[in-house]
């Protein structure tokens, strides 16, 4: 059980990101109460940057496990949450024991914005984190991540249907230019390669909004690079009058006040319909009210 308690605050403190300060002084205390089948431990003091972890026996094989995250910053948001959760054990012998669970999360907020809560069901064993579902509002996931090393994953994720706004919001965006983007965007990815850089190979499309200036009916893009900087590949932009664009070049995620400015200075080639003896550009595309189509050429 020492050794159960232990790895459990280990797990809790391991996901915690690693921030380099010199001469960073961090308060750190904790207390195992072995009669009790309690452990906790706290790191930092005060509203934030602090992470409370407490984990409870309830029998020899199930725990359940507090985890209050106020105000830590990941590299891409501020987070604070309470998590709650239930780990079960399985297995013959301890070097051969494996943990599975469900967590669950309430008051969460990013950026100190309040989002939807987060379900995850997870197991971890052969030395990997392993989740089977993963649920953050319109955002899902599954795969691996290796708890050792470099923390090497392979991991999907969708994103259903989401307000642009909000999600550049989450992402460091300041309102004021949040306020210049708009739009309903859905996507899906594949993580791949260490955690701190993962490979990420993916597809986002957006529908009926606006980037700055740019009043667009779609945006497909095809994308492939090293967390946070993108090659754009067979990718096209409809604004609303109608022209469409096929469009390929850099992106950088880490710069997302500057994307409108980024995806207009990528190169744009207009997309042609072209035969022997005539080509031709769609200029414009009407909708009427009977689902008829106009098209100039």
């Amino acid at each position: 059980m020492r050794r159960f308690l232990f790895c459990c605050a280990f797990l809790g403190l391991a996901f915690i990101p690693a921030r380099a300060y010199a001469l960073a002084v961090i308060p750190f205390e904790g207390m195992i109460d072995l009669k009790a089948g309690r452990v906790t431990f706290q790191v930092g003091s005060g509203m934030d940057e602090t992470v409370i972890l407490d984990v409870v026996r309830r029998s020899p094989e199930a725990y359940r496990f507090t985890l209050d995250l106020k105000h830590v910053q990941t590299g891409l948001c501020d987070i604070a949450t309470e998590v709650q959760g239930d780990i079960a054990l399985s297995g013959p012998s301890w070097d051969q024991k494996e943990m599975s669970g469900e967590v669950e999360s309430k008051y969460t907020l990013l950026n100190r914005r309040p989002v939807r809560d987060l379900y995850l069901k997870f197991a971890v064993r052969d030395r990997k984190f392993i989740v089977s579902s993963l649920w953050i509002g319109s955002l899902s996931g599954r795969g691996e991540m290796a708890l050792f090393g470099d923390h090497a994953m392979n991991a999907s994720f969708e994103l259903l249907s989401a307000e642009l706004e909000e999600v550049t919001e989450l992402f460091h965006a300041r309102p004021a230019i949040a306020s210049n983007l708009s739009g309903v965007v859905s996507a899906s990815a594949v993580l791949t390669g260490p955690a701190s850089k993962p490979n990420i190979r993916g597809k986002l499309a957006a529908y009926n909004g606006r980037l700055k200036a740019l009043e667009y009916e779609s945006i497909l893009l095809d994308f492939d690079g090293v967390y946070p900087k993108f090659m754009l590949n067979d990718s096209t932009v409809t604004s609303a009058s109608g022209m469409s664009f096929r469009v390929e070049g850099p992106l950088d995620l880490s710069d997302v006040r500057g994307l409108p400015e980024q995806i207009k200075g990528l190169k744009k080639t207009p997309i042609i319909a072209e035969s022997e003896n005539r080509r031709e550009w769609v200029f414009k595309r009407l909708h009427s009210d009977s689902g008829g189509v106009t098209e100039m050429k």
